[in-house]
């Protein structure tokens, strides 16, 4: 079994180092496309605008993991590759971040099966299925932006027009509120909706379900909790009952 860089083991493997590790992917494939493919000034902006707020998810990642390790040199050995792979406005260094996406496939590697590994991320059921829910949707909600800006601009009588319409457009869809007044107007366009559509459903599908079932568990352990104080109330009678008036001997 090996330990990770904090000198944890690699049962302490989260959704959140998951999570992250695919945000790493997520940006280094942002930046392939920057750099070599022709896209249009609006996409580029938006791309720079995720770039710079994943920038800041992992710094504030990085101090939280600094803060809670167990020591610090042990810590900083390899994860100032973590900090310095994070900092806004110098592209180059997000290939730093592949040493993060390494560590994380080495600790999902160190598990015997894909199913253990998800029997040791799922451990906590609910909490883990609307996390999962939520980073997806994010996910979905973060990349329509892109598409609908690259589907949308310049086609004649579009209304998504900058990074901006793109992401409020996007998270307007996501949450199901559908104000109207962004919309897109294109086949491909209309095609991404349909998608972000149903990722909303399934998020708010799956917030409800969670919620029913918090409610309904807490319910049935408050029951539960009140059968348990019966029977030991009429133990502690029976218990009395003898005491006062014992049974007779049993007949030999």
């Amino acid at each position: 079994m090996t330990r990770n860089r904090e000198g944890q083991h690699p049962q302490e493997l989260t959704l959140v180092h998951v999570g992250l590790g695919l945000l790493s992917l997520y940006g280094m494939a942002a930046l392939l496309a920057y750099y070599f493919l022709p896209l249009p000034e609006p996409t580029r902006a938006l791309l720079d605008t995720y770039d710079d707020a994943i920038c800041y998810l992992f710094i504030a990642d990085f101090f939280v993991r600094l803060w809670i390790a167990p020591s610090k040199k042990a810590f900083l050995r390899w994860g100032w590759i973590d900090l310095v792979a994070s900092l806004p406005q110098y592209n180059v260094l997000r290939v730093g971040r592949l040493v993060y996406v390494a560590w994380v496939a080495r600790q999902m590697w160190a598990f015997p099966s894909a199913g253990a590994l998800l029997s040791h991320l799922y451990k906590k059921k609910a909490r883990a299925v609307f996390a999962t829910a939520l980073l997806t949707t994010m996910m979905v909600a973060g990349f329509a932006a892109i598409f609908i800006l690259e589907a949308e601009a310049g086609a004649p009588g579009a209304n998504i027009l900058t990074p901006q319409d793109a992401v409020w457009w996007a998270w307007v869809t996501v949450c199901t509120v559908g104000y109207g007044d962004k919309y897109p107007v294109t086949l491909s366009g209309r095609l991404v909706a349909a998608v972000l559509m149903a990722a909303g459903i399934t998020l708010f599908g799956t917030l409800a379900g969670l919620l029913s079932s918090w409610f309904m568990r807490s319910i049935l352990q408050d029951e539960e909790r009140e059968v348990e104080l019966l029977r030991l109330e009429v133990h502690r009678l029976r218990k009395h009952i003898e005491e006062i008036d014992p049974p007779p001997p049993p007949s030999e």
